[in-house]
């Protein structure tokens, strides 16, 4: 087993029944890398390289597939090195969703989930603090890259920022289950995972198309 320990968790304030109030400390917790998902692993992989003791929430580096320095930066060409243009773009990532110690999701479903919410053009790289350097890509980083299925909630957020569509989460599951929008490729945990090009088809409505 290929394992990291670390904290994802914030502390959780509990409030009983009479009115007492307690804190819930929150403690490293052993992930099994192995059992987790390519871009999953390059995420606590990446976690794993941030510095102090509560490493859950920090910032992840990471990577256009495609895109260039040149391509993404406003007026790269006035103030960056010639030789950097041509850089792959690289963008920091912190949307950490809030995860009390009290939380009834595994650490690993959490990993799943926050995972998913990364774009999938950009590829996790490394853990990122500011003012240190950005340590060696993690061993992930590549296999990540390729791993580019979407959660609903990615999808939904996919579709807005492609293609202008809006829905919600849960209107989505509802078109797929109803054989109105692709069926999911894949599960991790609990949830269904969709494919980027079958999205894109059904937005541009190539996917009615050839149905029909």
């Amino acid at each position: 087993m290929t394992s990291v320990t670390i904290t994802l968790h914030i502390d959780a304030k509990h409030v009983s029944e009479r009115g007492g109030v307690s804190w819930t400390q929150a403690h490293p917790v052993a992930i099994d890398l192995d059992t987790l998902t390519p871009r999953a692993r390059a995420l606590a992989e990446a976690v794993a390289q941030l510095p102090g003791k509560r490493k859950g929430g920090g910032e992840i580096m990471c990577e256009h597939r495609t895109k260039t320095r040149r391509d993404i930066t406003p007026d790269a060409e006035s103030w960056l090195p010639p030789e950097r243009l041509d850089e792959p773009a690289r963008q920091a990532w912190a949307r950490w969703d809030i995860y009390r110690a009290d939380s009834e999701v595994p650490p690993a479903e959490y990993l799943e989930i926050q995972a998913r919410k990364i774009p999938p053009e950009w590829r996790i790289v490394c853990g990122h603090a500011i003012g240190l350097p950005d340590p060696a890509p993690v061993a992930s980083s590549q296999s990540a890259g390729e791993d580019d299925r979407l959660t609903p909630r990615a999808v939904v957020e996919y579709l807005a920022t492609r293609h202008q569509r809006h829905i919600g989460p849960s209107t989505w599951r509802s078109y797929a289950a109803r054989g109105q929008a692709p069926a999911p490729v894949g599960h991790v945990g609990r949830e269904s995972l969709w494919s980027p090009v079958d999205v894109d088809a059904w937005a541009t409505g190539q996917w009615h198309a050839d149905r029909s």
